[in-house]
């Protein structure tokens, strides 16, 4: 609708409300305003006179609550208190009886009040009305949300990395997760970066370079006074120099501190022997506070008036290439720098010596008892944790993944199937079979809806909306309720009259499958590269040889992989998987 003012922008709240949906709102109203952008003298037609003044802001269609009372009155000759008994009943749970009853009386009122009305026109006008039995929004209440949408968006354009820092600080709120808002900032052009015990306050700070760092309160697990006491003996004595320094100064449990080395926040520390370029696939550690710029301080601003606002900051999305290699460089080491800057697996190893370290113990009421800073050995050559391996613990860890999205790791593979993503679609025509995947942050079943639920994805690229209609959900029940990645098939659909947006008609959905388990390992037979089998019945062999045959080439690197599954709290993906946005219960995995 491309709303141009508060009034616009109150419209724009309310008209997605299922009263004006099922009221039949929608489409008249996006219609009539885009003729009237295209044709200024283009005149809205009104169901009937009497209805002109009481609908003239919202074009013709009934949107808010409040034209309920005025239409019964205008239209039907109601009373104002029986047109307050009407929005009553409609506002009651189950009100279809007390509706029906208010029917007849409108109808008739319509016909006694306005000779020139037929009982069609009536009729037609009650439909409007009884849309609002569902949910809608009294304009007061629209203006106030469409006042906030736009207080949001100025602070979002004016000030990206303070908003954003702010709404991290404030989780769990609003529609969308912590990874989710960490994803659009990213495509936006903002950084973010990770926790970092030398780096890090208690909650989100914004640099002065203008990236937003994540707070060692955002690590799960840890218990708030313990991030706070490290955070002020850091302030007090300086910067943790090691492993062992960070545990005796800290003031934390074994438990807190391996949880924030998981994180990566604890990278910095890490003393290794250097390795090959190869090897290093870890998290390059954050800057200490000796050469790091401090935090920001987030003061709230002063009021701006739209007439003085600064100057939008250009937050163009940078290149592909641009990202990949600002995202290599907060990643790991390039080839040229220094042996003591290329450490093998930082998080695995920080674990390894916070194994030896002795952290402090709690004396109750008397504090915590520290232990001596006592030198650790180095950790020995570890192997370094994948990039998926990495995604699983930054999710099980602070449940924001900022290295990666794991539908950018999926991607080389899912190109191969003919997968989609989100910028492909703006591409394509209306109408075209599609197969598109992504990570699900939202799932909607609205009672209006007759059954069809709505599901929002996001990959690297931007959000994706399916639609998938009542059949389809009673085939794929299982994937669209519980599934975090999928892979749907269906329908590009692209109205003019819903302003272009990109909706999937989905016919087909499923698990997108994640690579954080190994596959099952396959054995040849003995004699299968000559085509000679051996008689089972002359030369058998026993069935725990067979197995034991089958499972011995995969045995080491599973048994590998489930250590560091169990380091990680999870091993599979669905276990670690951000919440998702349902309306009947809130966020939840």
């Amino acid at each position: 609708t491309r709303p141009e003012n508060l009034d616009d922008l109150t419209v724009q709240v309310a008209i997605v409300r299922p009263g004006p949906i099922v009221g039949g709102a929608v489409n008249p109203y996006i219609k009539h305003r885009q003729r009237l952008r295209e044709d200024p003298s283009f005149e809205v037609p009104y169901p009937h006179p009497s209805l002109e003044p009481v609908l003239r802001e919202t074009l013709g269609t009934i949107i808010f609550q409040d034209q309920v009372l005025e239409v019964a009155q205008a239209f039907a000759g109601f009373s104002a208190g029986e047109a307050e008994g009407l929005r009553r009943a409609m506002s009651r749970r189950r009100s279809d009886a007390a509706i029906r009853a208010y029917q007849e009386r409108f109808i008739s009122g319509a016909l006694a009040t306005h000779p020139d009305v037929g009982r069609a026109t009536a009729e037609g006008v009650w439909s409007m009305v009884a849309g609002f039995s569902g949910f809608g929004f009294p304009k007061a209440h629209g203006a106030a949300f469409g006042l906030l949408a736009y207080q949001s968006t100025w602070l979002r354009v004016h000030y990206a990395p303070e908003f954003l820092c702010a709404l991290l600080d404030e989780q769990p709120m609003g529609f969308y997760p912590p990874d989710g808002l960490v994803h659009e900032a990213q495509r936006r052009g903002l950084d973010v970066l990770p926790p970092d015990v030398n780096a890090s306050a208690v909650g989100c700070t914004v640099t002065d370079a203008g990236a937003i760092r994540l707070g060692l309160g955002y690590v799960l697990g840890v218990r708030r006074d313990e991030i706070e006491a490290l955070v002020a003996e850091r302030d007090r004595t300086g910067p943790f120099r090691s492993i062992e320094d960070l545990a005796a100064r800290a003031g934390a449990g074994r438990e807190s501190l391996e949880q924030l080395a998981w994180s990566g926040a604890c990278d910095a520390l890490v003393s290794a022997p250097a390795v090959s370029a190869p090897a290093a696939a870890g998290v390059l550690p954050a800057p200490t506070s000796a050469s790091a710029p401090p935090a920001r301080a987030l003061a709230p601003p002063a009021p701006v008036t739209p007439t003085s606002a600064p100057p939008a900051r250009a937050l163009a999305p940078p290149p592909l290439a641009a990202r990949a290699d600002r995202r290599l460089a907060l990643v790991e080491p390039p080839p040229s720098a220094p042996a003591s800057a290329r450490r093998p697996a930082p998080r695995r190893a920080a674990l390894w010596q916070l194994g030896v370290a002795a952290p402090g113990v709690h004396a109750g009421e008397q504090g915590t008892q520290l232990a001596l800073a006592l030198p650790l050995p180095a950790a020995p050559d570890l192997r370094a944790l994948s990039d998926w391996e990495r995604l699983v613990a930054d999710y099980a860890t602070t449940g924001v993944a900022i290295e990666h999205h794991p539908m950018e790791l999926l991607r080389a593979s899912l190109e191969r199937g003919g997968v989609a993503s989100s910028r492909d679609l703006e591409a394509l025509p209306h109408g075209r079979r599609v197969r598109v995947g992504g990570l699900v942050m939202a799932r909607q079943r609205p009672a209006t809806a007759n059954g069809v639920t709505f599901l929002l994805l996001e990959d690297e690229l931007g959000t994706i909306n399916l639609i998938v209609p009542p059949p389809v959900y009673a085939r794929h029940r299982l994937a669209v309720r519980a599934e975090p990645l999928v892979l749907a098939e269906g329908k590009l659909e692209r109205f003019a009259s819903a302003g272009g947006a990109i909706n999937i008609l989905v016919d087909a959905l499923r698990a997108l499958e994640s690579p954080d388990r190994p596959l099952a390992p396959v054995a040849e037979l003995p004699g299968a590269a000559s085509g000679r089998v051996p008689d089972q019945a002359s030369e058998p062999t026993p069935l725990d040889v067979i197995q034991e045959r089958k499972a011995r080439p995969g045995r080491a690197r599973r048994e590998e992989q489930e250590l560091v599954a169990a380091a990680a709290g999870a091993g599979d993906f669905r276990a670690v998987a951000p919440p998702v946005m349902s309306f009947t219960q809130g966020r939840r995995r």
